[in-house]
């Protein structure tokens, strides 16, 4: 079952063109989706976290309101990061990557599944995903810890560089 909801997907990218690969996710996105709404957070510049021999990532976070079920969602984001390229390098799964689209949220939904976490296990922990959606929506709130995007993000143990690269008005398509 779905309903029309806002869904949040970070986003990021290190390989090739940046800004190039974020736009054609975005492009993407509206294609096959037709979101009746879609915004895109500041884009930020990051370190790569882990798997340190690599390029600075931009990295940003999308909302987006749509009526898709979950696992279609997940499969869309999956089939967009084919097409534009991406290889999973199982010896390197944080490795550099052309895109990367994680589903962090859809709607209230909270889904345990072998295929999808949702809202994503990795949210309070990163950086790179609670500053971006700061922008978008400080007062999402995780329907588990009740904690909203904001309160995660004063009190993320990821000390990890992040520094504005674009606004949103600046970046959006």
């Amino acid at each position: 079952m779905s309903d029309q909801r806002w869904s949040y997907i970070g986003v990021g990218t290190n390989l090739g063109d940046r800004a190039a690969n974020l736009r054609g996710a975005l492009r993407l996105l509206q294609e096959r989706l037709a979101p009746t709404s879609l915004e895109i957070s500041n884009v930020y510049a990051t370190a790569p976290r882990m798997d340190l021999d690599q390029a600075t990532f931009l990295n940003a976070v999308i909302r987006l309101r749509l009526d898709v079920a979950p696992l279609d969602l997940l499969r869309q984001t999956q089939a967009i990061e084919a097409q534009m390229g991406r290889v999973k390098d199982p010896t390197r799964p944080k490795g550099p990557r052309i895109i990367d689209l994680d589903l962090l949220s859809v709607g209230r939904r909270i889904l345990n599944t072998p295929e999808l976490e949702l809202p994503h296990p990795g949210i309070a922990l990163r950086l790179f995903v609670l500053r971006p959606w700061a922008d978008l929506a400080p007062e999402w709130s995780h329907p588990v810890t009740g904690e909203t995007i904001a309160q995660m993000l004063a009190k993320t143990p990821d000390l990890g560089e992040i520094a504005l690269w674009a606004s949103s008005q600046e970046f959006d398509r």
